[in-house]
This record gives C-alpha cells, sequence and structure tokens, in this order.
C-alpha cells in the first residue's frame, strides 16, 4: 500500500516535471522570436541593412535600447522606391507590372502681361530684343524676360 502511494507520487511528480519542461521551452521560444523581431521583420520588408540590424540587434538588443534602435531602424524606410511611387495597374491577362510616377515639380505660374499705357521716354516705345516685348526706346533691360541688353539695341515701333 505505502509503495503504490510512492509510485503514484513519483509519476506525478515526473508528469508535471515534463509540463514544467515543455512550458519552459515554449516560452524560450517566444521570448526568442520576440528578442529578434526587429532581426525578423527588416528581412520580410527585405531592407538594405539587414545583417547591420542583425548585428545591432544581437549584441545590443538586451539592453532594450538596442532592441528599440533595432525596431525603428528595421520599420525605417529603406530607400528602395526614391524615384516615384509604385502604381500597379490591374490586367486580368498579365500579373500587374509595376509603373513608376516621377514627381515632377509643378512649373511656375506665368503672369498675363499688364494691359497698362507703358512709360515712354520722349513719346517713342520699343522691342526688346529677346522677347519682343513693348518697352522704352531707352531701356536697358526687360521686365518681360528679365534679360538685359546694350542701350540702343532696342528696335523702334510705332505705337
Amino acid at each position: 500500500m505505502i509503495c503504490n502511494a510512492f509510485l503514484i507520487v513519483a509519476q506525478t511528480a515526473a508528469a508535471s516535471e515534463s509540463v514544467v519542461a515543455v512550458g519552459i521551452v515554449i516560452i524560450g521560444i517566444i521570448v526568442i522570436l520576440t528578442y529578434f523581431l526587429p532581426t525578423f521583420i527588416a528581412a520580410m520588408r527585405n531592407h538594405t541593412s539587414t545583417l547591420a540590424i542583425f548585428i545591432v540587434n544581437l549584441v545590443f538588443g538586451a539592453s532594450g535600447i538596442g532592441w528599440i534602435v533595432a525596431l525603428i531602424w528595421a520599420l525605417a524606410d529603406n530607400g528602395r522606391n526614391r524615384g516615384g511611387a509604385v502604381v500597379y495597374q490591374v490586367n486580368n491577362q498579365a500579373p500587374p507590372m509595376p509603373t513608376y510616377m516621377i514627381n515632377t515639380p509643378t512649373p511656375p505660374q506665368v503672369q498675363a502681361p499688364s494691359t497698362a499705357p507703358l512709360p515712354t521716354v520722349g513719346g517713342k516705345n520699343g522691342a526688346c530684343p529677346y522677347c519682343s516685348s513693348i518697352v522704352s526706346a531707352r531701356a536697358v533691360y526687360c521686365p518681360h524676360c528679365t534679360k538685359s541688353f546694350a542701350p540702343g539695341s532696342v528696335r523702334p515701333v510705332n505705337p
């Protein structure tokens, strides 16, 4: 009777030790996956600095600050699409091909020329030698095309 009791206690202790061992292994796997989370994120995003992120994660990750630095670095822009945004076109016959949209600056706004009468010197106007805008006959600078020219190079025009 006493032997049976000891046998039951021994079996129960062995079963609980195996459950504890399995629990420790599962917790260890979760801790390792969490520790190397920045490296996994960098690898999944095909980051250009995946190896450097792994080294920072491995060496400095235990400090907590190193882990956060590696995580931010893994989530940061890796410079793959600097030329423009990738737009995928839907096409039922072939897989989608990336189309790159180039970010071009907007052209400057052009102001319409003023219809006010131009100031004249001696009642004569002239035409700019570059843009043919009406300027004073003695002008050396065109306010329309912003170019300078020699005195007397303005072509006379009749008003």
